[in-house]
């Protein structure tokens, strides 16, 4: 069925086939759907069962907002459902070392060719010191951050050793300190939401 104006049921409405609704679609009680329910503006039910497809081409409200990029809707096991952000709970393995051109300063670093994505991403971040002595044992500044941030999180590292630091990746980038060039930076994986 295709509706153009408003559709408005005043008790419980079944859905037995495709329902097309071309405006805002009101029912004060419960709406059950065998079939796929499109409407082009609201959809408004009391409780509602939909065994199907549901398409929305408008916003979905928990009742007090339409929820921040990136959110997905939780029921809360007693009915209601809330908006909130999942878990960084999918992990990616990489391996790619990078160095930075300039030394001494915090430089801005694209991971997005990497990831796949500028979405935001958890970084797991190698720093390395690839110095090597025979005779000489040196030590050398490295370290990762957030863009924008002010931390100065560097530290020293030893000749031929590394340490591993995680660091959030927002719209694809991180920041890279480099005392000199024998300090690299190797991607070694990163957790995303989906």
């Amino acid at each position: 069925a295709t509706i153009d104006s408003d559709l408005v049921v005043h008790t419980t409405a079944t859905i037995d086939s495709d329902l097309t609704v071309n405006n805002d679609a009101y029912i004060s009680d419960s709406i059950t759907a065998g079939n796929d329910i499109y409407a082009s503006d609201n959809i408004e039910a009391g409780d509602s069962l939909v065994t199907h497809d549901l398409v929305v081409n408008g916003g979905i409200s928990d009742g007090v907002s339409f929820g921040d990029t990136g959110q997905v809707l939780l029921a809360d096991g007693a009915g209601g459902v809330s908006w909130t952000s999942p878990p960084w709970n999918r992990y990616t393995e990489a391996w790619n070392t990078w160095g930075i051109s300039s030394s001494d300063t915090w430089v801005t670093v694209g991971v997005d060719s990497i990831t796949g994505t500028t979405d935001t991403v958890i970084c797991e971040i190698m720093v390395l010191n690839t110095h090597s002595s025979a005779t000489t044992i040196s030590y050398y500044a490295g370290g990762v951050r957030e863009v924008g941030s002010t931390y100065s999180r560097q530290t020293d590292i030893w000749d031929k050793s590394a340490y591993v630091i995680d660091v959030k990746a927002i719209n694809g980038q991180i920041q890279c300190y480099a005392e000199n060039s024998y300090i690299k930076f190797r991607l070694v994986g990163w957790w995303s939401r989906r």
